[in-house]
Order: C-alpha cells, then structure tokens, then sequence
C-alpha cells in the first residue's frame, strides 16, 4: 500500500498524467474535426476513461500537498497553484453531472421558452387503446466511428416490449429501390416545425404521423386516413374520419369530402384533416426502403441521422427507421404492432423556461467583400411575468438569468432568427471561476512572494 500512494504521488505520474491528458486533448479536436461533435464526446470527453484520469490527477495534486508540505505560509504560491487545478476538475465534474446544455431557436417578432437538449435521446412509450406509458428518456452516446449496439426492454402490463438499436447512419437520407420481394409504399408529405418532411408508409401497417392516424390497408384499427389498393382497378381508394378538404394543385380544384365517404385518392392534393395538411406524393411498388448516408459537408452538423432498430414485441419483432438526432425534434415514429401501441422517437428533448426570450432584432455583419460572418448579435427581451428587460447577446457577451446562461450561438439560414446555447450550470460555473480566479492569484504571488523562485532571482540581479 506504501508503495501505491508513493506512485500515486510521485512527480513522474504528474509528469505522465498531464502527458496524457494533452495528447487526449490534441486527439479529441482531431476526432471532432473528422468524424464530429459527437464522436468527440462519446470517445473522449464524455469517456469513463478520461473521467478516472481526473480522478487520478485529483489525487495526485492532494498528495503532492502533504508529500511537499505545502500547508505553510511560506510555500502559498505552490499550494494555491495546487488549490486551482483540483477546483477547475471538480467544477468540470459538477458540470458534467449536474449541468445542462441545451439550445434555443427564436424567430424575430417571435418570443419562446423551449429549450432543445444538446443530447439526443432514444424516447419509447407503449399504450393501448386507452393510454400510453412514457418510459424515461435514454440518452444516446453515438459515434460515427465505433460500435452503437444498444438494446433495452420495456414491460407494459403483460407486454414486453424489446428495442434494439444495431446502427447509427450520421448523416441520413431515405433510399427506396425496387425489389421482387418488397412491398408497395405511399409516399406522403407534411409540415413538421414548417418544413416539407417525407414519410413513407408501408403496405399493411397503420401508423400516427404528426396527429393523422394512417392505415394503408390494414383493417386492425380506425384511422383517420383508410387507404386501400384495389388491385382490379389499379387505384388507390381512400376514406377519412371526419369531413376533410381537399385542394388539386394541377387544376386549382378544391372541395370537401365528406366523412366515411369512400373515394378516389388523389395524388399531389393537399388534404386537410385534423388540422393538419398531408400530401399524397407518390407510391412505390415491389420496393424496398432503406437509408443511405450523405456525404459530410461543411453544415453536416446540422444534418439530421437514422438509427435502424429492431422492435420485438412479445416474440415478434418489425424493423424500423428513426431519423433525427440532435436539435431535431421529429414527430415520433407510432405504430400499432402486436395489438400494442408503441411510439419511438430519436432526438433532442424539450424543456420549457418558467420565462420567455422575445427576439427584437438579430443583426449580422459580414467581412469587406465576403459572405463570411464577420459578427452578429440578438437584441432580445427577457419576459418574466410582468418584468421586461432588454439584452444585447454577442459573442463575449452573454445573459445570465435565474441560473440560466445564454450565448450567443448560430443563426437561421434565412438570417432571420437567432440560435442560443442556453447553460444551467450555477455551482459548476462557480466553482470552476474560483478555481481560474486562484491560477490567476498563483501566478501573481509567485512573482512577489518572498523565497519564490522569481523573487530570488531578482535579488541577485538588483541585489535588493
């Protein structure tokens, strides 16, 4: 045991330990550079690995305190240097644990209080006709280089539900190929977060897309939109549960259809129902449908992934393609299998402020001559009840707010709206700052103290 603590100790393990943290340090931004943030995180930063070898320098740092004696007044400027260095790992631990990071993206004109998790989580509820059950979010750690082989089981009354991811596609797109043995598919359009996002459906599934329950040729339970394929006449029939809209984009012609009427789909129409509008695009027969990956560009950060999954629900199992990712809040992926209700999402969580952040004006400057952002700032408006008060966020300066911080971050590609990194990390912060606030007093009393290093030179320069 004496020998451990006099290795744990020893200054040729301070020597290697920050050797080592370096050299991690230098791979991690080479990691981020190649394959992105969140490999990065996941190999490196986030690691147990890079966890224990704070643990270890925080033990070494204390050691050296006892081993060199640096409890006296006369060696204050080492053991404050010390002091500094375990305080910045713990405020990185409380950080790590206890912090959060999220985003928020707000519109000028426009006000919000959701904060997007930084994280991207893997979200399952199971239900039956009556209601669901909302499992806990489980945080994904995915890398695009490595294995992502994650499984988890959930039990509701006397169903086990199985979900097994066995791969990660960072940068997704879906792919659809004809195939003797596939099946035919629908291909519909809705407005998800006010984009154009495409969905395909399969033959003989019923799914929820966005609030508008879809069978397509599956009778196990209503749906809001009941297709079916007539294969005598080679066309597409269709029925809806409530009395529904209807506008021909072709011919300009526009009408309602009424409720449980049966009727001819028609292809590139906008239908209304629920509230919200689908479009029938396309259908696709004897395919197949997969995802392939895109090649990564300069804004691949902002390109959404697709986990494959297998779902087994008692014994019988479907495959299954999530896209999102992180900043991504898609509707969920809900399905009736197995007489179960099951409901998969994969993306980032939301949360909400007990404020709001009013955006005012989001202004961007541009080098001489250049595209290239030179600057920009969100003059915004922190609502809070009756309390308004006005902000300038750039970036070296940030608002803190009820233990709230926000920067600065990105901006909207129409470079109408601002997108802020919104930190709750108080005792983190604090500690961290206390712990640069003694380097920075380290550094001085090194230079002044009496019997350092520096003092001792200069009196046998001035003789003083």
């Amino acid at each position: 045991m004496e020998r451990f603590f006099k290795t744990l100790f020893s200054n040729k393990l301070t020597g290697l330990l920050l050797f080592v943290y370096a050299v991690a340090m230098a791979v991690a931004t080479f990691i981020e550079n190649d394959f992105g943030t969140e490999t990065a995180r996941t190999l490196v930063y986030n690691a147990k690995w890079f966890e224990i070898l704070h643990l270890i320098m925080i033990f070494n740092f204390i050691g050296n305190i006892q081993k060199y004696k640096l409890l006296s007044l006369s060696k204050l400027p080492t053991l404050v240097f010390h002091l500094a260095f375990i305080l910045i790992i713990l405020g990185a631990g409380i950080t790590r644990y206890r912090g959060s990071e999220s985003m928020m993206s707000i519109k000028e004109g426009q006000s919000s209080n959701v904060l997007i998790s930084y994280d991207s989580y893997l979200m399952t509820a199971v239900g039956n006709e009556h209601f669901y059950k909302n499992f806990s979010p489980h945080k994904l750690a995915l890398t695009e280089w490595g294995s992502n082989d994650f499984a988890k089981v959930y039990e509701f009354e006397d169903t086990e539900v199985k979900v097994h991811v066995k791969k990660y596609i960072p940068r997704a797109k879906y792919r659809i190929e004809e195939s003797d043995n596939g099946k035919m598919y629908l291909q519909a359009v809705f407005s998800v977060n006010g984009k154009r996002k495409d969905f395909y459906i399969a033959q003989g599934s019923w799914e929820r897309i966005n609030g508008v329950a879809i069978a397509f040729d599956n009778r196990s339970k209503a749906a809001d939109i009941e297709i079916s394929y007539n294969e005598k006449e080679q066309n597409f029939e269709t029925t809806f549960s409530e009395m529904t809209s209807f506008f021909t984009m072709a011919t300009s012609e526009k009408g309602m259809l009424p409720k449980d009427s049966l009727t001819a789909l028609k292809f590139r129409s906008l239908y209304t129902i629920k509230k919200q509008n689908v479009v029938f695009v396309n259908y696709f027969e004897n395919a197949t449908l997969g995802v392939e990956e895109t090649e990564k560009t300069n804004n691949s950060e902002g390109v959404e992934g697709a986990l494959l999954v297998d779902l087994e629900v008692n014994s019988k199992s479907k495959e299954l393609i999530l896209m999102g990712g992180r900043g991504f809040l898609n509707p969920p992926k809900e399905i009736f299998f197995n007489d179960r209700f099951i409901k998969l999402n994969y993306g980032s969580k939301k949360t909400k402020l007990p404020f709001s952040i009013y955006l005012k004006d989001f202004k961007l400057e541009r080098y001489v001559g250049s595209d290239s952002p030179s600057s920009y700032s969100s003059d915004i408006e922190v609502r809070d009840g009756e309390l308004v008060q006005a902000h300038n966020i750039f970036m070296n300066n940030v608002l803190d707010y009820k233990g709230y911080r926000f920067f600065q971050s990105a901006f909207h590609p129409d470079e109408l709206g601002t997108i802020l990194s919104v930190n709750q990390d108080y005792w983190g912060t604090l500690v961290t700052y206390i712990g640069y606030f003694l380097m920075g007093l380290g550094m001085i009393l090194t230079l002044v103290w009496k019997g350092s290093y520096f003092k001792m030179l200069l009196k046998e320069a001035t003789g003083i």
